[in-house]
């Protein structure tokens, strides 16, 4: 489940702002139902595709335009194991560092997007030619693309015989295509269930109302840049979402930053803590609001929670509540001092049973709860305040009670959840951005700033080297 809470920002919006925008918000809800023909993966053809990547090599190497989706999946999905997945940058110390650590390791190749980036086609060329030189009596590597009919790289794929997994569009909205989901697949994660978390949280998001999480999280971002808060800080203090931030920095930048309008989407990533920020955020231009993500949702004390087996030097539950309660902490520090705040909360079905079988047994959330779904159902829970959508998150609010500890799950079930709740998550993420362009009246797909730099750095390669080097259709 995803839940959208907002920290005392009554002081920040009209009262009440949802009777304006919600007939806005329904006008341009088609918008971002074109993000979803991802529901046209076939998470049966990713797992054998990414099985005979596997089977074949020690190691995936993903080249295309971007590559920050697939990038974020596989980071919070993937970690440990003997195969090893390479995200290299189109950089000439990219390519030697991928080649050196790659030696000895028979590899495969991963290629997405549509390869407009003359970049980034001149840095496959001579990965695919270096690993070539490697091995010249044989096939240098198995190469797979995730390509869209009719695109030059649909054309290469065919020519050169690379293994092809179609996909209905590429660029900013296909993180849940197989061009943002193989990489995760070859290494052997559970797609199905994130693809199905995606599923059950797009039900959610097509239902027109502001019960609906992305409509709330479009409808705060909106109206937060309409009172000149141009920048949203979203932070997390956990490192294995630091390429989903990378991500939705990318995302909604792409989308929104257009005609003179948008949000400026700024990551704070675990790395810089309170330290990175911080010190701004406090004192500095009133021009940011902060959104805090939180993976796996909100822990509990524990007082309230039995302690997971391991080594008596790392006490988790211990860890965990510091963490929620260092967020709670900066959430209360910036928000008195002038800073709206938000906070994203991607919880599990497991976290989901933890929480209600606490609150049944003693365990007592703080707030003022308009909307509380099921355990374990897709949904959406909105702390508000009256009828401006505002609510209150205070620090202290779990309390112990005499339940007794959930026993553990299992790990399979355990990795199951935790690929279900990124689902929903980048499921969510995507249509909001949708509503989110909609409102400010710009295209999300279009990205013509970005066409005019592909076209500027494929003249200066072509004065460079002569028309003869210009590639034609099936060549890279």
């Amino acid at each position: 489940m995803v839940e959208v809470e907002s920290y005392e920002l009554r002081r920040y919006l009209p009262m009440p702002y949802e009777a304006a925008l919600g007939p806005r918000l329904l006008r341009v809800q088609g918008r971002a139902e074109e993000a979803a023909g991802w529901q046209e993966t076939c998470p049966e053809l990713l797992r054998a595709v990414g099985a005979r990547l596997r089977a074949g090599s020690g190691a995936l190497i993903a080249v295309g335009d971007g590559g920050l989706g697939a990038r974020a999946v596989a980071g919070r999905l993937c970690s440990g194991g003997e195969f090893r997945l390479f995200f290299p940058e189109p950089v000439s110390a990219a390519l030697r560092e991928v080649l050196a650590q790659t030696d000895g390791l028979p590899v495969s190749v991963f290629v997405f997007g549509p390869l407009r980036d003359p970049g980034t086609a001149a840095f496959l060329r001579l990965l695919l030619d270096a690993l070539a030189a490697r091995n010249p009596r044989g096939p240098a590597c198995q190469v797979a693309a995730a390509a869209v009919e009719g695109t030059s790289l649909m054309n290469v794929a065919r020519s050169q015989g690379w293994e092809i997994l179609p996909v209905p569009a590429a660029g900013r909205f296909d993180i849940l295509t197989a061009a943002g989901l193989l990489p995760a697949a070859a290494a052997g994660a559970g797609i199905e269930s994130l693809l199905q978390g995606a599923s059950d949280m797009l039900s959610r998001c097509r239902e027109a109302s502001f019960e609906n999480p992305a409509w709330r999280y479009a409808a705060l971002r909106y109206e937060l840049y309409r009172r000149g808060r141009t920048v949203e800080v979203l932070s997390s203090r956990d490192p294995d979402m630091e390429g989903v931030l990378d991500w939705w920095q990318a995302l909604f930048a792409g989308a929104e930053g257009k005609d003179g309008k948008g949000l400026l989407p700024v990551a704070a990533k675990a790395a810089a803590g309170p330290w990175g920020l911080g010190q701004y955020l406090q004192e500095g231009r009133r021009m940011m609001f902060e959104t805090v993500l939180q993976f796996g949702g909100p822990l509990e004390t524990p007082y309230g929670r039995k302690k997971t087996a391991g080594p008596a030097f790392l006490p988790e539950s211990e860890l965990d509540f510091l963490r929620e309660k260092s967020e709670e902490a900066l959430l209360t520090a910036h928000s008195r001092a002038g800073v709206p705040c938000l906070r994203i909360t991607a919880r599990s079905q497991q976290a989901a049973r933890r929480e209600a079988q606490a609150s049944g047994n003693g365990l007592v959330a703080a707030g003022n709860a308009r909307t509380v779904r099921a355990a374990g159902q897709t949904g959406a829970k909105m702390l508000l305040a009256g009828q401006s959508g505002a609510g209150t998150l205070t620090a202290g609010t779990i309390s112990a009670g005499q339940g007794r500890a959930e026993p553990p799950e299992p790990p399979e079930n355990q990795a199951a959840d935790n690929a279900r709740t990124l689902g929903e998550l980048l499921c969510f993420f995507q249509f909001a951005c949708g509503l989110s362009a909609g409102l400010l009246d710009v295209d999300p797909q279009d990205c013509g700033a970005l066409e005019t730099y592909h076209k500027e750095l494929s003249g200066l390669l072509t004065r460079l080297r002569g028309p003869e080097h210009r590639p034609s259709a099936g060549q890279l």
